[in-house]
């Protein structure tokens, strides 16, 4: 039992026949999948049978729509926030050097003079429109 009382079922604990398993294989292999997410197409579990409610359940509170919406609307690159300061740490002021996460990474933006349209903080990433590391080499640039 997991929490809340549910069990977690996954995919790659449930048996299948060979084939589905290889042709889900061979799909994955010939595609760029940056992740996948399963959802449970009812609460019943009957092959077949989509109940839009309980997948877009699944989709939004699993983060599925929103990451989704982040990249359509050009904020394309995901980074954690110790990733972004260490690839970028000769930038940062001194007095900044010590920031953690998102704190080191607003003064990070903000000495390469990156405009607040061009990236959104969340929890524990970063995500940025492509012309951001742009900015920010120019601003190493000017340090060298």
């Amino acid at each position: 039992m997991g929490v809340y009382g549910y069990v977690y079922v996954c995919v790659c604990t449930q048996p299948h026949p060979p084939l589905i398993t290889q042709a889900l294989v061979r799909t994955l292999g010939e595609t760029k999948t940056h992740f996948i997410r399963c959802v449970k197409p009812n609460m019943v579990k009957k092959p077949n049978t989509f109940v839009d409610d309980v997948m877009m359940r699944q989709l939004y509170t699993s983060g599925v729509v929103q990451a989704v919406q982040a990249t359509r609307k050009g904020f394309p690159d995901h980074l954690p926030f110790a990733e972004l300061i260490n690839r970028y740490y000769i930038v940062l002021p001194k007095d900044a050097k010590a920031l953690p996460g998102a704190a080191g990474v607003k003064a990070l933006l903000k000495v390469a003079e990156v405009p607040e349209a061009e990236y959104r903080i969340g929890k524990t990433k970063v995500t940025t429109l492509l012309s951001v590391h742009n900015l920010i080499q120019i601003c190493i640039v000017g340090f060298g």
